[in-house]
């Protein structure tokens, strides 16, 4: 190319005079962002922030803050101090996303995240907000120490997570593992789609140890082991589902949904009776819940669930329009 004859016109003049002008513009703000200055600017906007009354306090933030950045210490606190303190924090993201609404984190490696004790929230005062993204995705996300301090939920305990997330508004697709350190915790294996025609799709599992955190979260009898699985296969017309759970040797979750030539048709019992933290729902219609469903191809989705205070029925019309559903000419029906 002849540079010559391309500057020779004023206008290509101007043109390459600004586009210089904004790639150096772009260039000295990148720099900049990777200074300490910039790093304490991001430090003081963040310690000054108050959310429920939780305020929080950073430190040893270095790196580029348009793409990756490491911070020695994280720490959360409330008006009784620190609760939530996270060392040694890497986080690598991409900002063109932002612009077009997505959250992209490509790395979260935290070394150790500490729940020293249960927070005390402050009451919202604002109205609610939405999101400003429509997309969230993090590529990998890794926990070498979940601690868990005595009293957060059951005794001590001590994990490793690892996960990724994509997921958009109505579907998405989410990878966790969490496992144990010191094998006196549960474990939790999760590979599981969401949305399109799928619906459900993918595999749970787990194992949770007596007094564990499922176990504290849902109020079980102490001493005892809570097991539960997940596994759908195919689309909504072509595939099934089959989720259970126990309470040591007790069945407290069953459900079987099958795609058949007509429909696709699901059916199942739980029992809420044995968990102390589900006697709102236990005392409100019942321990024992049987339901059935049925979704056939001309989009009419019927459903029953019966328990000791009574039997409500429902059915409607399914309308997608490929990406999301809803139910018209809904009917309801209690007994």
């Amino acid at each position: 190319m002849n540079w010559r004859a391309f500057i020779d016109r004023p206008w290509r003049r101007v043109v390459l005079i600004i586009g210089l002008a904004l790639a150096a513009i772009v260039l000295s703000i990148r720099l900049f962002m990777m200074t300490p200055a910039a790093h304490s600017i991001v430090e003081t906007r963040l310690e000054a922030l108050s959310v429920r009354g939780q305020s929080f306090e950073i430190d040893g933030l270095r790196g580029d803050l348009f793409g990756g950045i490491r911070a020695e210490r994280l720490a959360v606190s409330d008006r009784d101090g620190e609760w939530l303190v996270l060392d040694d924090v890497k986080l690598s993201w991409g900002l063109v996303s932002l612009l077009f609404g997505h959250l992209n984190l490509n790395e979260i490696d935290i070394a150790t995240l500490s729940v020293q004790r249960r927070p005390h929230l402050e009451p919202s005062t604002g109205p609610s907000s939405s999101s400003p993204f429509d997309r969230y995705r993090v590529g990998a996300l890794e926990i070498s120490n979940l601690s868990l301090a005595a009293g957060v939920a059951g005794p001590a305990q001590t994990y490793r997570l690892e996960g990724a997330l994509e997921a958009a508004k109505w579907n998405g697709q989410v990878a966790l593992d969490l496992a144990p350190l010191n094998g006196n915790g549960d474990h939790v294996q999760a590979d599981i789609a969401w949305g399109g025609e799928t619906l459900l799709q993918g595999a749970f599992v787990l194992t949770g140890v007596p007094n564990g955190l499922v176990a504290q979260l849902l109020g079980a009898p102490d001493n005892e082991t809570i097991t539960a699985s997940l596994d759908a296969k195919g689309g909504l017309f072509g595939g099934d589902l089959e989720a259970s759970a126990k309470l040591g040797d007790d069945v407290v979750l069953d459900l079987e949904a099958k795609a058949q030539q007509d429909a696709y048709r699901a059916a199942g019992r739980a029992d809420l009776s044995s968990f102390i933290r589900l006697a709102p729902i236990v005392d409100r219609i019942g321990g024992v819940i049987d339901f059935s469903a049925e979704f056939d191809k001309a989009d009419r989705l019927t459903a029953k669930v019966s328990s000791p205070s009574g039997i409500v029925e429902l059915s409607g019309d399914v309308q997608n329009d490929g990406e999301t559903r809803s139910l018209d000419n809904l009917q309801l029906i209690g007994t």
